[in-house]
């Protein structure tokens, strides 16, 4: 009994887990209370340094989309079947997900970019409240297990959404170690799981396309190493003329002692910049 236990344990340290937790018995579910979700804090160390940076890297937001919605829809499925230690468990993913998410907008560069995950969490919002209110009780759970299942699915591939740009630049910039280390184990654990145990598709079917998913990131990382640290954001020096710099200084950068001055020499230094830019482009032409 005591090595099904441990399994137990370990298999819970899985997003998503906590949603086929009910199946468990009694003795075992006494000892699955919410502990640190391994595969929802692997990505914590890089977004910390892309805070830091202020840049994203090669990085998909995918992952931190799909975690979000997924720990949202197991939530939702533990509030319909009325179990609170499925919404503990599953609560802290879309904490750490809506983390990494605030993080990569501030940091993005293109709002275009961002569009279809704010129309896909708006759609996993919505078909959640709809799901959970709207149908009966036994129906909803099926129907948000079922959805739960498919987005864990999309958390476990989406870094293989820069594996096109990984293997023409020969790089594993846009990966995380960490994250595909923790998915691979738990992967591996809950397809054990679902074959030895569960003895069900549900189960056994999207975690073994995880690890499968996981195991296609680790062929990355053996042929082309480890992604390299994020570089800062260049900053945009401007070059402006000496004559401009002193007449500036002179006027102690007050324009409210000599206003009209004061802006026209701005707007001189604006005209110079505009007349560097122009000789720039003719240069690079």
């Amino acid at each position: 009994m005591a090595p099904i236990l441990v399994v137990y344990f370990l298999l819970h340290l899985v997003p998503g887990s906590c949603g086929l937790k009910a199946q468990a018995s009694d003795e075992t579910q006494s000892l699955l209370q919410p502990e640190p979700q391994v595969v929802f804090a692997s990505p914590m160390p890089g977004m910390i340094s892309a805070y830091k940076l202020k840049s994203n890297g090669e990085m998909p937001m995918l992952p931190f989309t799909a975690m979000t919605c997924a720990s949202a829809v197991w939530s939702a499925y533990a509030a319909v079947i009325n179990d609170m230690s499925i919404l503990f468990g599953n609560i802290t993913g879309v904490i750490f997900g809506s983390i990494y998410i605030a993080i990569y907008v501030r940091n993005a560069t293109s709002a275009l970019q961002l569009l279809p995950h704010y129309i896909g969490l708006s759609l996993c919002t919505l078909g959640v409240f709809c799901v959970s209110i709207f149908l009966e009780t036994s129906l909803a759970a099926n129907i948000l297990g079922i959805i739960a299942d498919s987005l864990v699915i999309a958390m476990y591939a989406g870094p293989l959404s820069v594996a096109r740009e990984a293997i023409q630049r020969k790089s594993t910039d846009g990966l995380s170690p960490a994250f595909t280390a923790a998915g691979l184990v738990t992967g591996i654990l809950w397809t054990l799981f679902g074959f030895i145990i569960a003895k069900t598709v549900i189960v056994w079917l999207p975690n073994l396309i995880g690890a499968i998913c996981c195991l296609m990131q680790v062929a990355l990382f053996a042929m082309y190493g480890l992604p390299k640290p994020v570089e800062p954001k260049p900053e945009t020096v401007i070059a402006v003329p000496t004559d401009k710099i002193k007449k500036i200084e002179a006027l102690d950068g007050d324009c409210s002692i000599a206003e009209a001055p004061c802006t026209a020499l701005l707007a001189d230094v604006d005209e110079a910049d505009d007349e560097q830019s122009s000789a720039e482009r003719l240069l690079l032409r």
